[in-house]
């Protein structure tokens, strides 16, 4: 099986470089859309089960939470590596999911492996199966597996703009479930 690479070593990092990266003075607010009114507002730290070096890891991340001025509300600058409501990083979940679409090992094995259940693998293929559609189109993704898309999305130059798109046009998270959420995005 191999790992997934990517740019930052940990979700960590990634939450760190996503805080550094925000420029909240330029932010619009996701409740009231008002302009350079988001003000640093603390952070809260958070468990993220993540997949790193070929282990399955308990990591804590911090996640800046910034208010606006405006209307008052509160919100989480959430990276997207991270997954919004899920104690799964979009990394552990593309791990699983790139296991699975190698086809190496059964089911059963991946599973005790990365310590799910079946049904969640099945969950995610779908979510996967969905979100690729809707990311790349119906067309597109039909002619990509899986585990090509996977390969070349994670490789991309890109990484993760592809994903702040997604959430920018969907308003949900790649691989989300729930589909309610709204989130700061670095721009």
């Amino acid at each position: 099986m191999k790992k997934i690479t990517k740019k930052i070593q940990s979700d960590a990092e990634a939450s760190k470089a996503a805080a550094a990266e925000y420029k909240y003075i330029e932010g619009a607010c996701p409740n009231c859309g008002a302009v350079g009114q988001m003000k640093p507002y603390g952070s809260y730290g958070r468990k993220v089960v993540t997949y790193i070096n070929g282990k399955v890891e308990d990591e804590e991340v911090q996640n800046r939470r910034f208010k606006c001025q405006s209307c008052t509300k509160t919100h989480a600058l959430v990276p997207d590596v991270l997954v919004p409501y899920s104690p799964y990083s979009l990394c552990f979940k593309l791990s699983v999911l790139l296991a699975y679409f190698e086809r190496t090992m059964p089911v059963v094995d991946i599973c005790n492996h990365f310590g799910i259940v079946k049904s969640t693998l099945y969950e995610w293929k779908a979510q996967f199966i969905e979100h690729k559609e809707l990311l790349v189109g119906k067309l597109a993704s039909q002619k990509t597996t899986g585990l090509a898309f996977i390969r070349e999305y994670l490789e991309s130059a890109e990484w993760p703009s592809p994903l702040q798109r997604f959430h920018e046009k969907y308003g949900f998270s790649f691989l989300q479930g729930k589909r309610s959420a709204t989130r700061l995005v670095p721009t």
